[in-house]
């Protein structure tokens, strides 16, 4: 992720909170719609989501739509479950 004040908080954040934020933002998603990004609100919030552009200056590309192709196909519907195999890639990434 390249943006500082996102990076922060999400570090900032308990495991459990960052698998309620990936879950709620990659249920219903599909891989082949782009990948995972992050976004952080003014109120200091974080949510998820599958995107091919990111929102505004808010956002980052957490997880790339190639990392998501090789860790469950070519359009793969994401679910709720998901999202521990996405956060344990994130984690070893640091």
């Amino acid at each position: 992720m390249k943006n500082l004040n996102i990076v922060k908080k999400w570090n900032s954040l308990e495991r459990y909170d960052k698998l309620q934020i990936i879950e709620q933002g990659v249920d219903f998603g599909n891989t082949s719609e782009g990948f995972m990004q992050l976004r952080l609100f003014r109120d200091g919030s974080i949510s998820a989501s599958i995107q091919n552009n990111l929102d505004n200056h808010l956002s980052s590309e957490a997880v790339s739509q190639d990392t998501l192709t090789s860790l469950f196909g070519n359009d793969h519907d994401l679910c709720e479950d998901d999202a521990e195999v996405i956060l344990k890639w994130m984690e070893s990434q640091n």
